[in-house]
């Protein structure tokens, strides 16, 4: 009875979250986009290739793609007879990846409805779901587990305040426990899905540590930002968001005249951009403006994809979101080395709680804390150095290894007995 009572409020949240949407869409480019891209999915799907089993994967915007992509890249290689589609829920992933070469499709999630996810899952017709980290939308996993389509979480990570595991949300819960096997991050994941009745849980890490080890190998030297940076101490900070901006304008400005600041928001907007560089003043350039000499010392990044390359400039590195719903990847600046600052929302993430147990990393709660926190950072040359960072980096590494060894036999199943190719054939 719950389980129908859950199902009729459900379906009217999430109308009630499409109409929201629709209002917003009159003011806002993102909203917009988000109704945009939806429009034409039936078509999409009619001129989807019909000849190749595929894989599905879905992530909710860009950052959970960058945690998939070790994965995909992998299977991409040992599994060449099967096309890749990759769907996003957010925008942001799928404004940036919708050309990536590593998806053969690149479609929107729609709106989890049950007529619009069996019209879907009939149109894409896929062997195998692999779903990074969350998003569990109740119609589509219901469906998914009607059409008997088995689901791979990977890349999981619970804490004992999940949604997932309030009352409430049971009839969830029990669907996932029903369709899915879940591949989690650490030892505390699994434990909290045992103690409720998951059977099919496996540890297997956190691929965002694959993904930034290969960013960090690779030869992705900025000329800009290394002529901007010169022989100065330089905060980076990533990902932020309005109140971390604030607050950095504010320490930022009580700093010396050997430090500049490198700032990548998270939100690229003209309005935003525009928006900074008001509330910077006439010390910042923008990215795309600035020749790596000038007077500056705020940059202002408004290019998507240079983030984890930047990281490698830094004395300091601040990763924003920790003001808001969480703070972004700590990954990406912890694997060159480098001490990392971010808000006191950072207890959903275990690599961030690692650092700070290590006292090579900060929270700070306001301006006065982050001044301090950038000051005394810069002063402690073992801090500096940090590399007990990079050393948690590379031990979390070889989830995507562990993801595929798990994810074989189902792949072996779907191409029919046929194993693809083997990683040193392909390579």
């Amino acid at each position: 009875m719950y389980s129908l009572l859950f199902g009729w409020l459900y379906d009217a949240a999430i109308g009630i979250y499409v109409f929201l949407i629709r209002l917003k869409a009159l003011t806002s480019l993102k909203a917009a986009q988000w109704l945009e891209g939806r429009r034409y999915l039936k078509e999409q799907l009619r001129n989807l290739e019909s000849a190749r089993p595929r894989i599905w994967m879905h992530c909710a915007s860009a950052g959970e793609f960058e945690q998939g992509r070790p994965l995909l890249e992998a299977l991409r290689q040992r599994y060449p007879q099967f096309r890749y589609v990759v769907t996003f829920f957010s925008p942001s992933g799928y404004e940036r990846y919708r050309s990536d070469p590593l998806a053969d499709e690149v479609f929107y999630l729609p709106a989890d409805r049950k007529s619009a996810m069996r019209e879907f899952l009939n149109g894409l017709e896929p062997q195998l779901l692999i779903l990074v980290k969350y998003e569990f939308w109740y119609r589509m996993l219901q469906e998914l587990n009607r059409k008997q389509i088995p689901v791979m979480v990977v890349a999981a990570y619970f804490t004992k305040n999940h949604y997932l595991f309030h009352p409430l949300f049971r009839p969830v819960r029990d669907v996932l426990r029903q369709s899915a096997r879940l591949m989690v991050q650490d030892e505390s994941s699994l434990r909290l899905l045992q103690q409720r009745g998951f059977e099919q849980v496996v540890v297997c890490g956190d691929s965002r540590a694959d993904r930034v080890l290969q960013i960090a190998s690779a030869d992705g030297d900025l000329p800009l930002a290394e002529s901007f940076v010169g022989s100065a101490r330089v905060v980076v900070a990533g990902s932020t968001w309005p109140r971390d901006e604030r607050l950095l304008f504010n320490a930022f400005a009580r700093l010396p005249d050997v430090w500049k600041l490198i700032i990548v928001p998270h939100e690229l907007s003209h309005n935003h951009l525009h928006r900074l560089v008001r509330m910077a003043g006439r010390e910042a350039c923008l990215y795309s403006q600035a020749d790596g000499n000038g007077p500056h010392r705020i940059l202002i990044v408004d290019r998507m994809g240079l983030l984890a390359r930047l990281y490698r400039y830094a004395t300091v590195t601040y990763v924003g979101g920790g003001f808001d719903a969480g703070i972004h990847n700590v990954l990406e600046a912890a694997v060159y080395g480098k001490p990392v600052i971010f808000g006191p929302r950072y207890h959903r993430f275990g690599e961030a709680k690692e650092l700070l147990e290590q006292g090579v990393a900060c929270s700070v709660r306001d301006a006065d804390s982050l001044h301090h926190a950038i000051n005394r950072m810069a002063a402690d040359e073992q801090l500096r150095a940090a590399s007990a960072n990079r050393t948690l980096v590379v031990r979390r590494s070889g989830a995507a290894a562990c993801m595929l060894n798990h994810l074989e036999p189902l792949l072996k199943t779907a191409a029919g007995g046929f194993t693809g190719t083997s990683a040193e054939s392909a390579s």
